[in-house]
Parts: structure tokens; C-alpha cells; sequence
């Protein structure tokens, strides 16, 4: 419940800074989009993680099963991750 709060939050801000445009710089309006894209991105890899849990337990390819799966959707999180923050790093060094 809390996570789907969260992403409700997420989807929110990203539609408030889509249409609204609050930042008077175009930049930090667009990376704010993709702050909050990042966020809910990485929110619906969570909830997956989560959700998929028992299912993919269940698999007979060594490549799908439970603990597999969950490296590889780690390590794609951490991809998430370190783009958002090379993103943001490059835009403050501006």
C-alpha cells in the first residue's frame, strides 16, 4: 500500500511538472521529469521484485528462478541508479 502510494506520488509530480512547467529554466524542468521518470521507474521495479516473489520461485530455467531473477533486476536498479545520479552530477557541474 505504501509503495502504490508512493508511485501515485510519483506519477502526480511528474504530471504537475509536465503541464505546469513550476521551474522557469527549461533545463531543470526537463530534469525534474526525468528525476521523477527515474523514481517511479525504479518504485515499479521494487513493486515487481516484490510482487513476483513466490511466482518465480516456481521456474525450472535456471535463469528465471526466484534468486536469478532478482540479481539481474538488482543490478538493472543500480543501472537506474547511477544514471540518475551521473544525470544530475553532470547537471550541477554546469
Amino acid at each position: 500500500m505504501q509503495l502504490m502510494t508512493f508511485m501515485y506520488t510519483s506519477i502526480a509530480s511528474l504530471i504537475y511538472v509536465g503541464w505546469v512547467r513550476p521551474f522557469k529554466n527549461e533545463g531543470t524542468n526537463l530534469l525534474e521529469m526525468f528525476n521523477e521518470s527515474c523514481i517511479f521507474l525504479l518504485s515499479t521495479m521494487i513493486l515487481t521484485m516484490e510482487s513476483t516473489r513466490g511466482i518465480m520461485d516456481t521456474f525450472n530455467n535456471p535463469l528465471l528462478s526466484g534468486p536469478m531473477f532478482r540479481m539481474y533486476f538488482g543490478w538493472a536498479f543500480i543501472v537506474v541508479i547511477i544514471a540518475l545520479v551521473t544525470v544530475n552530477a553532470v547537471f550541477i557541474v554546469k
